[in-house]
């Protein structure tokens, strides 16, 4: 009798203690994820979310373009980050310096799954002459448009209106003659340019 006794107070022990764990599981087990699902749930939860509100998902800022997700303009150079990748440029390179690789840069490329719109046939270039003479040429008529009709440009060619009202009138012109310099070294002007234009 008295080992039954004890053997029944094993068991009620062994019993007491695992109620509560039981309990908490039976209230929360609906909501139980492994690490390797909570984990792939944060990865879901990021790429809908936009902490900083510039336009990029925090999974691409961290994960594609390297930039902070908690930071607008990760390079503080007045231009947000959503604006320097749809213009091409590191968001993590403040405008007019060369950063090189060593700024993250090789991280930054357009992944395959976004889609980049092609712009529509430059407005600023309808009024320009059919074609010009050298690349100089070319390069002294766009510092020659004004910061309003570059705004206009830019907002017809797909940047938010938001992101261009917010660039100053000297950010805006940096950006647009590094994006026209880039653009001339492409070889994107052949259209309006000589083929021996240096």
């Amino acid at each position: 009798m008295g080992a039954s006794a004890a053997g029944i107070g094993l068991a009620s022990f062994g019993s007491s203690i695992h109620r509560p764990i039981d309990e908490q599981l039976a209230r929360s087990a609906v909501g139980y994820l492994t690490p390797s699902q909570q984990e792939a749930k944060s990865i879901e939860l990021s790429k809908s979310r936009d902490t900083d509100q510039d336009g990029l998902s925090d999974y691409d800022e961290q994960n594609v373009y390297r930039t902070s997700a908690y930071l607008k303009d990760s390079d503080s150079d007045g231009i947000d980050d959503k604006t320097e990748v749809l213009a091409g440029n590191d968001p993590n390179c403040p405008l007019g310096k060369e950063c090189g690789r060593g700024s993250g840069y090789e991280a930054f490329a357009r992944p395959a799954t976004i889609a980049v719109p092609e712009p529509p046939q430059a407005p600023i270039l309808a009024s320009a002459p059919t074609s010009f003479r050298s690349t100089e040429e070319l390069e002294a008529y766009f510092k020659s448009i004004s910061p309003e009709e570059l705004r206009a440009a830019l907002i017809q060619a797909g940047l938010p209106k938001e992101a261009v009202d917010s660039m100053d009138d000297q950010a805006l012109r940096d950006l647009f003659d590094k994006t026209v310099k880039d653009a001339v070294a492409a070889g994107q002007f052949t259209d309006v340019l000589p083929p021996s234009a240096p």
